[in-house]
């Protein structure tokens, strides 16, 4: 895979046809797109990181926070950084609440087990939930 933004920007913008290429890829076409849109950042080709934009989106949902994800690094690309700390803001937020849910399912998890174990008091247990 390439990693060389300038080398990313210039194959896309090469006579290759990437649609054709994304086609016998599979899923890893998702990730050369992603890597194109960053190169595309890099090198200021605003236009070249719209389209792959629009690929991804049409790919995944739009709510996705990797999707979410590159549109602040769009903003961000092209000085709209108001606009980017907004959105990463949003997907912290975000994240903060998905964590909390999976510490309380875990925690709940976590008493239903220990409830099977005789030597725990039940006092115990109904204190904790």
């Amino acid at each position: 895979m390439f990693r060389s933004t300038l080398a990313v920007s210039a194959m896309h913008k090469g006579n290759l046809d990437l649609i054709v290429i994304y086609q016998t890829l599979g899923d890893e076409k998702w990730i050369i797109l992603k890597q194109v849109f960053k190169s595309a950042l890099h090198c200021s080709n605003k236009s070249l990181a719209c389209q792959c934009l629009e690929q991804l989106e049409k790919q995944f949902k739009e709510t996705s926070p990797h999707i979410i994800t590159l549109h602040a690094m769009y903003f961000e690309s092209i000085g709209e950084l108001d606009k980017a700390q907004e959105i990463y803001s949003t997907l912290t937020a975000d994240n903060t609440t998905d964590v909390i849910k999976k510490l309380i399912d875990l925690v709940n998890h976590l008493l239903d087990v220990c409830e099977n174990i005789p030597d725990i008091p039940l006092t115990c247990l109904n204190t904790i939930k």
